[in-house]
């Protein structure tokens, strides 16, 4: 982890974009170049109005680069939480969980996942996968699944349905 106020170089550039798929690949570098961080994602465009993916606009086409896919991991659209389990700390969503648009921050759901577990594990890798929206008051429901490779944390609201599900790998 970089130290305050030292210098790092942020990139960004999204390498392919097919009907409603983005894929977008970020890194974080120090200023002599050593990467700290990279980090590979999937997006997709959400019509409010008709509740529902669509398709990517010709406009959003030009920020399409040349730039190839970073060397890691194919990023995976769906987690599986499967095996045993054990229920985490129940959190009630307050202000400082929230972003502009008034629901859940992404990195909030990453923080609540590695909060919920117990392993003391310094992770290498984080997938998550963004299922709904969670909104001031909701309650999460921290489910933890361990396969021996990773724990895999799903994040519900009180019916069971994932608001995130957030897989933790060494």
């Amino acid at each position: 982890m970089p130290r305050f106020g030292e210098k790092i170089q942020v990139s960004t550039w999204c390498y392919d974009m097919k009907r409603t798929l983005a894929s977008r690949n970020f890194c974080i570098k120090t200023a002599d170049g050593e990467t700290l961080v990279r980090a590979d994602s999937l997006w997709f465009v959400f019509d409010r109005e008709k509740q529902r993916p669509v398709r990517i606009p010709d406009s959003e086409l030009a920020f399409k680069t040349d730039e190839p896919r970073l060397d890691m991991p194919d990023t995976k659209r769906k987690l599986i939480c499967e095996g045993s389990w054990e229920d985490g700390k129940r959190i009630v969503v307050s202000e400082q969980h929230l972003d502009t648009n008034l629901h859940v921050n992404n990195a909030q759901y990453v923080l609540m996942a590695q909060q919920a577990s117990t392993s003391g594990t310094a992770w290498r890798r984080i997938c998550v996968q963004y299922c709904q929206q969670a909104r001031l008051g909701d309650i999460i429901c921290p489910r933890i699944y361990r396969d021996g490779v990773a724990e895999t944390v799903a994040l519900s609201d009180t019916d069971g349905e994932p608001y995130a599900i957030v897989r933790l790998e060494a």
